[in-house]
Order: C-alpha cells, then sequence, then structure tokens
C-alpha cells in the first residue's frame, strides 16, 4: 500500500517510521518468496540424490 506525499507528510514522525519499517518488510517477505527456492516433498518412494 502506498500512501500519497501529502498524506505522508501530514503524519506523525512515530507513524511514519512505523509506515517505512512495514513497507521495507513486506518489500523483504516478497523478495525471499520469490528468489528462495521452494521446499521439494518426498514422494512416496523418497530417493536419495547427490548434489
Amino acid at each position: 500500500m502506498c500512501l500519497p506525499k501529502k498524506s505522508i507528510k501530514k503524519m506523525p514522525n512515530i507513524i511514519k517510521i512505523m509506515y517505512f519499517c512495514i513497507r521495507y518488510h513486506a518489500i523483504v517477505a516478497q523478495l525471499v518468496e520469490h528468489w528462495l527456492p521452494k521446499p521439494r516433498v518426498a514422494g512416496s518412494s523418497p530417493v536419495y540424490r547427490s548434489p
């Protein structure tokens, strides 16, 4: 959620800090979900595979 600059300027400083921290964490979470490999689920007959 992005707020217009006018809305951000009217916020008290502590609210601005909280807003930007939440935005930062949301962006990091999205990057982690996108770039980390998905865990693989073993099938009914698991086989060891060397890397």
